[in-house]
């Protein structure tokens, strides 16, 4: 009995890691997202993005020779879309995006990354980081957003753990018990994800469950409102704060010869109804300005039928959108002579 349990978990950790099975569930998903105009997640067999960030991309990624990683938080995912890449860019361009995640959470990433994972290992001026800013992420602590999305999602396997103030740091395992773990979450990832995903047609025919509906009407007042709601009555001081921490990366990055740009991400109008955009954006051009960084501001970049929600691209914000963050990667890449 025991013998075969662990069959049939060999055989499903297998299908886990088949690169057919994720390309097939994905390309069905994309097409619900173009038809939709929703928001899509490029999450492949997991059940989201980060579990993909942290089990598959950060312990499969190749530093060696350098590269370009994208850090941001979930306005930033979408937009650049990694499966349109040519083939020899694919394990040089990371789009590490975490949902939820703060400034100063997505410079505690950026610093085990460094520390823990090599990400420098070829040379700071090897390697581009793209900083993709959005005032929303300028707010008070993660433990006070969602519950905690960012810190449940360092801690939720048991593989890291994570506070503001220490960062993201390796759990205590052995070699042995974290291959087990990683790949047991792997695999309750593509359970679930099929469990929830696959659905029988005519015919027994399998498909992907509808899972993009259309995007719901733009109500500008709705939204500004959600927003204020969001950055809270004491965003100033927490902004400045959090602007603080991306000063304090720029710093750290830069000392290790890093090649650090900065994009301020898209906004729809109702964005514009409220100060914190604008304050946002003199901040930090403020920031980067003082340390030689350059900054492409796409606040004003989409128009509001790009947008898929409040706050993410549809398909046809996410397709305008690659090009601007796939060409100045290619561009480091050949300057780096990483690629020709």
């Amino acid at each position: 009995m025991v013998l075969s349990i662990l069959l049939c978990i060999l055989g499903i950790d297998q299908l886990a890691h088949a690169e057919s099975i994720s390309e097939w569930v994905c390309e069905q998903r994309r097409e619900q997202w173009q038809r939709n105009g929703s928001v899509y997640w490029d999450r492949q067999l997991f059940i989201d993005p980060a579990s993909r960030t942290l089990l598959q991309d950060i312990p499969e990624a190749d530093y060696s020779r350098g590269g370009v990683v994208l850090i941001g938080s979930s306005s930033l995912h979408s937009a650049l879309m990694g499966w349109k890449l040519p083939a020899e860019q694919h394990n040089r361009i990371w789009n590490y995006a975490v949902g939820g995640a703060t400034l100063t959470d997505q410079a505690n990433l950026l610093h085990y990354l460094v520390e823990e994972r090599g990400l420098l290992a070829a040379g700071g001026e090897k390697t581009l980081v793209v900083l993709g800013l959005f005032y929303g992420d300028a707010v008070r602590g993660d433990e006070w957003k969602f519950g905690g999305i960012f810190v449940n999602v360092c801690k939720r396997y048991g593989l890291f753990e994570y506070a503001r103030d220490s960062g993201v740091r390796p759990a205590t395992h052995s070699a042995i018990e974290r291959v087990l773990r990683t790949e047991l979450a792997i695999c309750s990832n593509f359970i679930e994800t099929l469990c929830t995903s696959l659905r029988l047609g005519p015919g027994l025919r399998v498909g992907v469950r509808p899972e993009f509906p259309a995007a719901s009407p733009r109500d500008r007042r709705r939204y500004a409102r959600i927003w204020s709601e969001w950055m809270g009555p004491d965003w100033e001081p927490a902004m400045q704060s959090e602007l603080q921490a991306l000063a304090d990366l720029i710093d750290y990055l830069q000392a290790r010869d890093a090649r650090v740009s900065a994009t301020l991400l898209p906004l729809g109008s109702w964005h514009f109804d409220q100060p914190y955009a604008h304050a946002f954006e003199q901040r930090v051009l403020s920031v980067c300005e003082s340390r030689s960084v350059s900054v492409t501001n796409l606040s004003g970049f989409l128009d509001d039928s790009e947008f898929a929600d409040i706050a993410h691209p549809n398909f046809a914000g996410s397709s305008r959108l690659h090009p601007r963050f796939a060409r100045p990667a290619r561009e480091h890449l050949v300057r780096a002579s990483i690629l020709e």
